[in-house]
């Protein structure tokens, strides 16, 4: 039995219970959905000890059906899977929560319970969250994974980046970090400044 159902053409907001023992970093969190072709990750935000999650809507992303989903975090350069099952997506959304738990080592992270809490009904802005992601690193040659969310692509793509561009493609690419911040994307802005000094130090020559 799937953890969940949820709606095809509505945004849900899933909640998951955790407890880290023993970590000495920050640990990262995020939501996996594997489908056929590619896989969808968001980013999850630590609110109080819950971890949340919200995933946009996926009717261009998915078709109805069961998919795979795993709760993945990250700990002192390591990856934790605490939590795997999978997901129906169709028109009515069902709940259905069960405990989880990984096996003792030095750093665990333990599952307490998995709650679908509310549709975001005006989320939107997913694909073209990654549509923009993808043209950034498109432009700057960075070579983005199918698991990495929109601000994930943007930080790496500008981080990556170690050649002066032109003052054309420059321009372009403000434009496309100007309608990335229009559509909340998370991403690392110094690196923004780090472009800039590139372009203004080789126009200097």
């Amino acid at each position: 039995m799937s953890v969940a159902k949820i709606k095809l053409d509505e945004s849900t907001k899933m909640e998951f219970g955790i407890s880290i023992i023993g970590a000495s970093g920050i640990p990262v969190t995020r939501l996996v959905i594997e489908g056929n072709d590619f896989s969808v990750s968001y980013p999850c935000e630590n609110i109080n000890g819950t971890i949340e999650a919200e995933i946009g809507k996926l009717k261009n992303i998915f078709t109805e059906g069961t998919y795979p989903i795993k709760l993945e975090v990250l700990i002192d350069n390591k990856i934790y899977v605490p939590f795997e099952d999978t997901i129906d997506i169709e028109r009515d959304v069902e709940i259905v929560t069960k405990p989880k738990q990984v096996s003792n080592v030095k750093e665990s992270v333990k599952i307490d319970k998995v709650l679908v809490v509310e549709n975001q009904p005006n989320q939107e802005q997913l694909i073209d969250q990654y549509k923009i992601a993808a043209k950034i690193a498109e432009e700057l040659k960075y070579k983005a994974e199918v698991t990495q969310t929109p601000g994930d692509i943007i930080t790496e793509s500008l981080k990556s980046t170690d050649k002066a561009i032109s003052k054309t493609k420059y321009t372009m690419l403000q434009g496309l970090i100007k309608l990335a911040e229009e559509l909340n994307i998370e991403f690392d802005r110094n690196y923004i400044s780090n472009i800039k000094k590139i372009i203004s130090s080789n126009n200097a020559k």
